[in-house]
This record gives C-alpha cells, structure tokens and sequence, in this order.
C-alpha cells in the first residue's frame, strides 16, 4: 500500500467516525432505557432510587391483587400503556437524544398527566435518569 492509498484508508475511517459515534449513543440510550423502565415499572423506585411509595386505596389495591398485580410497593404498572409510552428520541432537530413520556390518550387524560399525578401525589421525581441511568449512557 502506497502513501496515497493509505490517507484514503484513513480518511474513509475518519469519515466513519461520527457514524460509530450515533450508533453508540443509541446503544447506551436503549441500554438506559430499559434501565429507567425496569427502575420504576418493575422495582418501583423514584429517580434516587428510594421506594415510589405504597398503594393507599384499598379498593385498587384489591383490583390489582385480583390482576396478580405487585400490591407490597407502587411500582406504576398495571396494564402496560403508561409504560409503553416511555420513549427514547431525538429533540432539537436530531441533534439531542432524550428519554421522556410520548403522551398518548389513555381513558380519561392523557399518559403524560398520569406520570405528572404520580410525581404530584408521592411527592417524588420519578421520570427523571437517575445517577446509575446518566453513567450507564456515558460508560456505553
């Protein structure tokens, strides 16, 4: 290989570079994703990784046992659209990846209220990257 034909191997490596760049940060962004939805909708913990809460009324409380539902914590799932609504995009003209609630109508209001009710009622940040979920996205 000439001196020619070796800038153009590395060129063609540089121009690669912004392309391995995107295709890492979504990697690291689907990694945190899954993270942030394990966090809330399977272990019930807010964005410091506390407890959510507990499930105060009795009544749904029973709904969700007679559903095979977690009733020990509040962990925010029951059928599975508050979670599917938790996305990961781009924003700013594709130039910024974030992770946040694609309102969609869900019986009565919309699935970004519900996120904002829960955070109101338990008085915690829940739909928020915790410190694990911001390391995951800059170690991967």
């Amino acid at each position: 290989m000439d001196i020619s034909q070796a800038e153009k191997s590395i060129l063609g490596i540089i121009d690669q570079v912004p392309k391995i760049v995107d295709m890492a940060t979504v990697n690291a962004m689907n990694i945190a994703l899954g993270t942030f939805k394990r966090r809330i909708f399977t272990q019930g913990k807010d964005s410091k990784e506390g407890q959510i809460g507990t499930y105060k009324s009795k009544a749904y409380k029973k709904r969700r046992e007679d559903n095979n539902k977690v009733t020990a914590y509040k962990n925010l799932s029951f059928d599975g659209t508050l979670e599917n609504s938790v996305k990961f995009g781009t924003i700013q003209k594709g130039k910024t990846y974030a992770i946040g609630i694609v309102s969609t109508k869900s019986k009565k209001t919309t699935t970004a209220k519900i996120a904002g009710y829960q955070e109101k009622q338990t008085g915690k940040t829940i739909f928020k990257l915790s410190e694990k979920e911001k390391k995951e996205i800059n170690t991967n």
